[in-house]
C-alpha cells in the first residue's frame, strides 16, 4: 500500500514535492547534480586500495543513522535502515526541515518556490546559552517587533524629562569637579604649550638680527652610516687648459672678439650640420670684447678673471674719489666737522622699506587725487616724502595742499615746518592772511621771531584779530614791563571778563585800593570762583588785617553755597596748601577753620581730619596739617590721639617753646592721659629744668594717683640726678599702693645700683613671694648672689636659677643664666644636663643649641662641638645664629663652602651676615668684609654686636677719623639693644651710667680685645670712646647754656654732688621733699635724651629725601 503524501508547510492547502516517495528516479539521475554536487566514493570503493575494515561500534543509533542517510542518498522508497531510524526516533513533526537549527534551508523548486517565498520572517532572537542569564533570562527586547504608537512617544518624552532633571541637579558640582581634576592634571603634567608659554611670549622681543643669528640645527644623532664608495675619474685636458689660461697673464692685446667666427659656420661645411651655423660659440662671446690680458679660451662676460675684478675695483674707487675732489683746487669738498652729523641724518633703507614707501606713495597719491580738499591726505603725503629723504618733493606737495585746503591751519603749519626758516615766515604771513583767527598760526609766527619788538608786534597784531584769546593776552602781558602790563591787563579783563587768572594778575599789579576794586569787579564777573575770595584774603593779610581774613573766607563759603556751587574738601585744602606755599599762613589757617565741617559727618570727623592732616604733612604742607590738628582739637578737646599727633608734629617741625605750650594745654584738657604728662615733664628735663619736671609730675600724681608709669618715671628722674634717697622713698610708697612686677624690679635694681646687695636680695625674695611667675626677678636674684662683693655664692645663685626654671620653664634667658652659672664654674656635665632639660621644655630653640655648642668648644671637645652643631643645624635650619657658630667650627678650607650652604638657608639673618663678614675679614678681603659689615648693620640696626664689629674692623684696618665717627654716630642714633655680647656688657651694673661710645668700646674690648691695644688709633676717636669727647653730629640740647650761664650738664653735676653730700650727712633734704615724692622723668627706655631728637632729625631727613626722589620721578 502506498503511503499518503505529507503537506510541505503548515499553511492550509500547501503541497510538497518529495522525490523518491511514490515514484523512482529516472534512469540517468544523479542526486545533487542540479546544485553542483558530485558523488563521492568511500575508501573501500577506490580501486587498487585495500579495504579498511570500519571501526566496530555497538551504538545502534549511529548505525541506524548511517543507514537512514544512505537510504536517502540513494533515493526511492525508504530502505530498511531508514525504516529502522523511523522506528527508533519516530516520524518528524509537521513542517520539520532538516538542518534548520544550524541555519540550513530546504531546497524547493517549481510549485513549492512560491510557498517558501511567502513564508513569514522567522524570529531572529539569540536564544543560545551564551545569551542566557539565570536572573534576567535572555537579554532581548520583549517588544522589539511591537508597534511604536503615540503613548510610547509620550512615555519616552516623560522619561527623557526626568533624566534631564536628575542630570541637572549636580551638573555644576560635576563640572567644577571636572575642572578641578583637569587643573590638577595640568599642574602635575602640563602640556607642551603650557611649558613653553613664557618662552614663546619672550619671542616677541627677539629682533630680526638675533633670529637670523640662531644657528641651524644639525643632525647630531649617532648613526652608523655606511661609507659610500668614492669614485675617481680622470680630469679632461680641456679643464686643465682652462685652469691654466684663467691664471695666466699676457701683455698682448686680444682682438675684439674675432678669434671665433661671427657664426656663419664656414669652417665646418654648411651641410655637415655638425656645428649648426657655427653657433657652438654664439657670436664669439667666449672671447671678451675688451682685451683683459688673457689668451685664447679666457673667461668672458660670464666668468670674469682676477684681472677684470681688479680693474673694476680700481675704476669704482676712482669714480668715488672724483666725486669728492674739487676739479679746480684739488681739495676735498667733505666737511670734516659735519661729517658725523650727516651720517646720523642718513637713513638706511632696505628693499622692504623702499617697497613700502612706493606703495604708500601710490595710495596717498590716490587719496589726494580723489579728494583734493582732504587736508590730512596732503600732510601724510608730504611727511612720506620727508621720510623718504625727498624734502623738496615734500614742500611741493604741501604747497599744493595749501592751495587745495586754504582753510586748514594744520596744512599751513606743516608747510611752515617743512620750509626753510627764511621762507617759513613768508608762509605764515600768507597763512594768517587767509586764517586771521587761528591762534596756533599766530603763536607759530610769534615763536619764529627772535627780536623782542617783533614778537610784541606779532602778538599785538594777533590780539587785533582775536581779542578773546586768554593765551594770547597772557603771553603778551608776560613780555611787557609792569607799567605796560597793567595797561594791557586792564584791556584784557574787558575782552575776556571770564578769565580768573587775568583778574588776579591785574589785582597783583594794582595798589591796595585798586586791587580791592578789581577783585570786587572780578567777583561780579566770576561769581562761582573761590580763587577770587582767597586772593582777597591774601590782599588783606598783606595789609595786616587778619580779622578780615576769617570774615572773607566765611562769606565766600556762604556765598558759594547760596549759588549752588559744590566745593569739596579737596578743593579747599588745595587752596590752603597753595596759600601756605605762597607764604600766607593766616589765609591758610582761615581756609581750614572755615571749611573743616564741609563734607564731614559727626561719627567720622576725627578719622577724616587726621587723614587729611597726614596727607598734607606727606606733601610737605606743615602749616596746613598744623591748622587741621588745631581746629580738630578745638572741636574734640578730650581726644588724646589728636593731642599726641599735634605734639609729634611740633616735635619734628616746631620749636621747643611751641611744644611746651601745646603739652601744657594738652594736660589740662586730658588730665588722665599719663603720656601727655610724661612728655611735658621730659621736655622740661631735656631743657635742664629738673624742678619744672618735678612740678609737672607732682601735678600728674594729683590727677593720676598711684599710676605705675608716672611713679617709675619719677624714680628714673631721681636716679638720673643721683637722688637715690628720694628714688628709694618713691619706690617704697609705690610698692605699698602699686604692687606690680616693674615696681619691684626697679626697687631691686635701685639697691643694686647703689651697691646695697643685702637689701636688694631681701627685696628680690619678697618680690618672688607675690610674683613668682616673673622670670626677670629670678634672673636678678641669681645675679645678685653672683655679684655680691663680700658674700659671693655661686651655689646659692645656682639654686635660685634652678627654682626659677621650675616655675618659669618656658623662659629661655633664665635657662641660659643657669647654664652660664655652671659653665663659669667649669661644671660642664651639670651645664649639659641643664641644657638637655631646657631643650625638652623648649624644643628647636636656636639660643639653647648655640649654648650647647659653646659649652663643647670651651670644654675643648671640638669633635663633640661639631657633632652638636650638625644636630643644631638639622633642628634649626633657618637660624643664622646656629649656622654662624657651625661655620667657624669647620676647617679653614671648608668654611667658605659652609657659609655658602648657610646663605642658601637664611640669607638675610644678621648673625650669619656678620659671620660671613668676619670670615672675609679673617681672610684679608677688606673690601668684601666692609661691604658685608655694612649690610649687617643695615639689616638690623638694633644688633649691637654688628656695630661693635664694624667699629673694630675700621679701627684695625686703618679706617680714618671720618669713617669711625660716622659709625659711632649711626650707632648712637640706632640705639641697639640686642646681641649676645652687647647685652652681657651693657646690662652690667658698671655700664649703666656710661655714655653710648663708652658702652660701644666695652663691647669691642670683649669681642676683639687686641683692637683697642693698637697705638695707631685716631686720638679723637680714642677720646670719644673713653668718654672724654663728644663727637655726635647734632649737639645735644643738654650742652646749650641756660639761665645763669650754666649748661644742663653742669646743673646735673651740681645736683649729683648735692645728693652725695646729703647721703654723707652734710646736709638735709629741703622743704620740697613733700612734692619731690611725686616728681618723675619721662622716658623709661635706656635711651639718652639727646639721641631722641637726633633720631627724629634723621627720620625727617630720610622722609625729605624720599619726597624729593618722588618729585624727581
Amino acid at each position: 500500500m502506498q503511503a499518503p503524501r505529507q503537506p510541505a508547510s503548515l499553511m492550509p492547502g500547501a503541497r510538497r514535492f518529495m522525490p523518491g516517495v511514490g515514484s523512482g528516479p529516472s534512469g540517468p539521475y544523479v542526486a545533487g547534480v542540479g546544485r553542483g554536487a558530485t558523488p563521492f566514493s568511500t575508501r573501500a570503493e577506490t580501486p587498487g586500495l585495500h579495504s579498511v575494515p570500519g571501526r566496530r561500534t555497538d551504538n545502534l543509533m549511529n548505525k541506524a543513522a548511517l543507514q537512514a542517510s544512505a537510504g536517502v542518498m540513494v533515493g526511492g522508497e525508504l530502505s530498511s535502515s531508514a525504516r529502522t531510524a523511523a522506528e527508533l526516533f519516530g516520524r518528524p513533526p509537521p513542517g520539520y526541515i532538516p538542518g534548520r537549527g544550524r541555519g540550513a534551508t530546504g531546497f524547493a523548486g517549481g510549485v513549492s518556490r512560491d510557498d517558501t517565498a511567502t513564508d513569514n520572517v522567522h524570529d531572529k532572537s539569540d536564544l543560545s546559552d551564551a545569551n542566557f542569564d539565570p536572573f534576567t533570562g535572555y537579554s532581548e527586547a520583549l517588544f522589539n517587533d511591537a508597534e511604536y504608537d503615540e503613548e510610547d512617544k509620550e512615555a519616552d518624552r516623560i522619561y527623557d524629562t526626568v533624566d534631564m532633571r536628575m542630570d541637572a541637579r549636580r551638573k555644576s558640582r560635576r563640572e567644577n569637579r571636572l575642572k578641578e581634576e583637569i587643573a590638577k592634571m595640568r599642574a602635575e603634567k602640563p602640556t607642551i604649550h603650557q611649558q613653553f608659554a613664557d618662552l614663546k611670549r619672550s619671542l616677541a622681543t627677539v629682533t630680526k638680527e638675533e633670529w637670523e643669528a640662531i644657528p641651524s640645527v644639525g643632525d647630531y644623532t649617532l648613526k652608523r652610516k655606511q661609507k659610500k664608495p668614492q669614485m675617481f675619474s680622470m680630469a679632461p685636458d680641456s679643464l686643465l687648459l682652462q685652469g691654466r689660461n684663467s691664471t695666466s697673464y699676457s701683455n698682448s692685446i686680444a682682438s675684439a672678439g674675432s678669434a671665433t667666427p661671427i657664426g656663419f659656420g664656414m669652417q665646418t661645411p654648411l651641410m655637415g650640420m655638425a656645428t649648426p651655423l657655427g653657433l657652438q660659440t654664439p657670436l664669439g662671446l667666449r672671447t671678451p670684447l675688451l682685451g683683459s690680458g688673457s689668451g685664447t679660451g679666457s673667461s668672458g662676460a660670464g666668468t670674469p678673471s682676477l684681472n677684470d675684478l681688479g680693474e673694476a675695483r680700481g675704476t669704482v674707487l676712482s669714480v668715488k674719489l672724483d666725486k669728492v675732489m674739487d676739479n679746480l683746487s684739488g681739495q676735498t669738498v667733505i666737511d670734516p666737522k659735519g661729517y658725523l652729523t650727516d651720517l646720523n641724518s642718513m637713513q638706511l633703507q632696505s628693499d622692504a622699506d623702499v617697497a613700502d614707501i612706493k606703495k604708500a606713495r601710490t595710495l596717498l597719491k590716490s587719496v589726494t587725487a580723489t579728494n583734493p580738499h582732504h587736508a590730512p591726505g596732503w600732510i601724510a603725503a608730504a611727511r612720506l616724502e620727508e621720510l623718504a629723504g625727498k624734502l623738496q618733493a615734500a614742500r611741493e606737495l604741501i604747497a599744493t595742499g595749501c592751495q587745495q585746503c586754504p582753510k586748514s591751519e594744520d596744512v599751513w603749519l606743516e608747510a611752515a615746518r617743512l620750509e626753510k626758516p627764511a621762507n617759513a615766515k613768508a608762509v605764515l604771513a600768507k597763512a594768517v592772511s587767509v586764517l586771521p583767527h587761528s591762534v596756533r598760526l599766530w603763536f607759530d609766527a610769534y615763536a619764529r621771531e627772535k627780536d623782542l619788538d617783533q614778537r610784541k608786534r606779532v602778538l599785538r597784531k594777533a590780539l587785533e584779530f582775536i581779542p578773546n584769546s586768554v593765551r594770547l593776552w597772557k603771553e603778551a602781558v608776560s613780555l611787557e614791563e609792569e607799567k605796560n602790563a597793567r595797561i594791557m591787563l586792564t584791556r584784557a579783563v574787558e575782552c575776556v571778563p571770564q578769565s580768573v587768572e587775568i583778574w588776579l594778575a591785574l589785582a597783583r599789579l594794582s595798589s591796595y585800593e585798586e586791587a580791592q576794586k578789581v577783585l570786587n569787579e572780578a567777583r561780579k564777573k566770576c561769581p562761582t570762583s573761590p580763587e577770587i575770595w582767597v586772593a582777597a584774603c591774601k590782599l588783606e593779610e598783606t595789609q595786616g588785617n587778619l580779622k578780615m581774613v576769617d570774615t572773607i573766607i566765611a562769606r565766600a563759603r556762604d556765598n558759594l553755597i547760596a549759588r549752588g556751587v559744590a566745593q569739596t574738601r579737596d578743593v579747599w585744602l588745595r587752596l590752603a596748601e597753595e596759600a601756605e606755599a605762597s607764604g600766607f599762613m593766616a589765609t591758610c589757617q582761615a581756609i581750614v577753620r572755615a571749611t573743616m565741617k564741609v563734607g564731614v559727618e559727626g561719627m567720622n570727623a576725627k578719622r577724616i581730619w587726621k587723614e587729611d592732616a597726614e596727607e598734607a604733612l606727606s606733601r610737605g604742607s606743615v602749616a596746613t596739617a598744623r591748622a587741621l590738628y588745631t581746629c580738630a582739637i578745638e572741636r574734640l578737646k578730650t581726644k588724646k590721639s589728636l593731642w599726641l599727633a599735634l605734639a609729634d608734629l611740633e616735635t619734628k617741625h616746631g620749636t621747643t617753646q611751641d611744644l611746651e605750650k601745646l603739652l601744657a594745654k594738652a594736660v589740662v584738657c586730658c588730665p588722665q592721659a599719663e603720656v601727655l604728662w610724661l612728655m611735658l615733664a621730659k621736655q622740661h628735663w631735656l631743657q635742664g629744668d629738673v624742678q619744672a619736671a618735678r612740678k609737672v609730675l607732682a601735678e600728674a600724681f594729683v590727677h593720676n594717683e598711684n599710676n605705675e608709669a608716672i611713679s617709675l618715671a619719677a624714680v628714673k628722674l631721681e636716679r638720673e640726678n643721683h637722688e637715690f634717697a628720694r628714688a628709694r622713698k618713691i619706690l617704697k610708697r609705690t610698692r605699698a599702693h602699686v604692687n606690680t612686677q616693674k615696681v619691684w624690679i626697679q626697687s631691686v635694681q635701685l639697691e643694686r645700683q647703689v651697691g646695697d646687695y643685702d637689701a636688694a636680695i631681701a627685696l628680690c625674695e619678697e618680690a618672688l613671694k607675690s610674683h613668682a611667675e616673673c622670670p626677670k626677678l629670678w634672673m636678678i636674684g641669681g645675679q645678685l648672689h653672683r655679684e655680691h662683693p663680700t658674700k659671693k655664692d655661686e651655689e646659692k645663685a645656682a639654686e635660685v636659677f634652678q627654682r626659677g626654671t621650675v616655675v618659669c620653664c618656658r623662659s629661655v634667658p633664665l635657662w641660659l643664666c643657669a647654664v652660664d652659672c655652671q659653665r663659669e664654674q667649669g661644671k660642664w656635665s651639670v651645664a649639659r644636663a641643664i641644657l638637655e632639660k631646657a631643650k625638652l621644655r623648649n624644643p628647636k630653640n636656636p639660643e639653647l643649641w648655640h649654648a650647647a655648642i659653646r659649652i663643647e668648644v670651651e670644654a675643648g671637645n671640638k669633635q663633640m662641638a661639631q657633632h652638636v652643631a650638625s644636630k643644631a643645624v638639622q633642628e634649626c635650619p633657618n637660624s643664622g645664629l646656629v649656622w654662624a657658630e657651625a661655620i667657624f667650627l669647620e676647617e679653614k678650607s671648608a668654611q667658605t663652602h659652609k657659609a655658602v650652604d648657610a646663605l642658601t638657608k637664611c640669607e638675610n639673618d644678621v648673625h650669619l651676615v656678620l659671620a660671613v663678614a668676619c670670615l672675609f675679614w679673617k681672610e684679608g678681603k677688606i673690601s668684601k668684609a666692609r661691604k658685608w659689615l655694612n649690610r649687617s648693620v643695615t639689616l638690623d640696626a638694633s644688633f649691637g654686636d654688628a656695630w661693635a664689629a664694624f667699629l673694630a674692623f675700621e679701627l684695625e684696618n686703618g679706617g680714618g677719623e671720618k669713617e669711625c665717627r660716622n659709625i659711632i654716630n649711626k650707632a648712637s642714633l640706632a640705639q641697639p639693644n640686642r646681641g649676645l655680647n652687647w647685652n652681657k656688657v651693657v646690662k652690667h651694673v658698671s655700664c649703666w651710667t656710661l655714655s653710648f661710645p663708652e658702652k660701644l668700646r666695652k663691647v669691642v674690648e670683649r669681642m676683639f680685645p687686641e683692637v683697642m691695644k693698637n697705638d695707631k688709633l685716631p686720638q679723637v676717636i680714642k677720646d670719644a670712646l673713653y668718654g672724654k669727647l663728644d663727637i655726635s653730629v647734632a649737639k645735644s640740647t643738654s650742652s646749650l647754656p641756660q639761665k645763669g650761664g650754666r649748661t644742663p650738664d653742669q646743673i646735673k653735676d651740681e645736683k649729683a654732688s648735692e645728693g652725695r653730700k646729703r647721703e654723707q650727712g652734710d646736709s638735709s633734704p629741703t622743704q620740697q621733699g613733700a612734692s619731690d615724692a611725686k616728681a618723675a622723668a619721662v622716658d623709661y627706655r635706656d635711651e639718652r635724651p639727646s639721641t631722641q631728637r637726633e633720631k627724629r632729625e634723621r627720620e625727617d631727613r630720610e622722609k625729605e629725601s624720599e619726597r624729593e626722589t618722588k618729585k624727581a620721578k
